[in-house]
């Protein structure tokens, strides 16, 4: 059981008279270079998914290829810009009043991770700059939070997405989605009790 389902039940203002939830939205992104995810989350369910790969049928295609390793063959800056772009325009498009970034993973140890930092402190500056509120829950928070299990597994945390609203067979999308509900549940603090 997620920590999120032991809370007593809770409704969007609107629901309780006091507001439009419609207008109501976070962002949650799971930031890394080879396939970022980002959820915008409106109380009740995910409602813009996009995970961005190298993959021929995706729309959002980013720049460089990736080898079998997952590691990519290109130009660091490039992708950066190109993911931090992305963002902002999602951002823009919905205007969340709170953006949840997966923390970064310290027990975690990969090639890339010191140019995934460099990618959250690109993205982080411009919220900072634009004046929006941020902030960066540990992955293991998240799973919690989702899960009801601080080390949950991929398949795990899919299933909790699903059933809480983010419909998803992506691992990503569903890691976006747990920071877009934690953010949602914790840190707007526009809900009320029922």
């Amino acid at each position: 059981m997620s920590n999120r389902q032991t809370k007593q039940s809770l409704k969007p203002l609107s629901e309780s008279g006091s507001g439009s939830a419609s207008s109501v939205l976070t962002l949650g992104l799971d930031l890394s270079l080879c396939r970022p995810g980002l959820v915008v989350y409106n109380g009740k369910r995910a409602v813009r998914k996009l995970v961005l790969t190298t993959s021929a049928n995706n729309n959002d295609k980013l720049p460089a290829r990736i080898t079998a390793s997952g590691n990519f063959i290109g130009n660091e800056e490039e992708r950066i810009e190109y993911i931090a772009k992305k963002v902002r325009g999602i951002y823009m498009k919905y205007k969340p009043l709170l953006v949840a970034i997966e923390g970064p993973a310290f027990a975690f140890k990969e090639r890339g991770q010191v140019t995934r930092y460099e990618l959250q402190g690109v993205i982080k500056n411009w919220f900072y700059r634009k004046e929006v509120a941020f902030y960066m829950p540990p992955p293991t928070t998240l799973k919690l939070w989702l899960a009801g299990n601080g080390k949950a597994s991929k398949d795990e945390m899919i299933a909790a997405a699903c059933k809480n609203g983010c419909q998803t067979e992506d691992e990503d999308i569903a890691d976006a989605f747990a920071a877009a509900l934690h953010a949602w549940d914790q840190g707007l603090g526009m809900l009320e009790p029922a």
